[in-house]
């Protein structure tokens, strides 16, 4: 299974220490664009570059 890119607590703590941006509308970004990709490996049934036989596109 591919492990994500960053720990959305860490990212949030990041944030909220740099104090850059608009906080909401990144947490926003970020947290609908990790739905969207939990629902696309479970549609294609894997995680991005992972190898199984049962993924069902590429």
């Amino acid at each position: 299974m591919a492990t994500p890119r960053m720990n959305l607590t860490a990212f949030v703590g990041k944030l909220l220490e740099e104090q850059e941006g608009d906080v909401l509308r990144e947490g926003i970004r970020v947290l609908s664009q990790a739905l969207m990709e939990s629902e696309v490996a479970g549609v294609i049934g894997a995680e991005p570059y992972e190898r199984t036989g049962d993924r069902a596109a590429y």
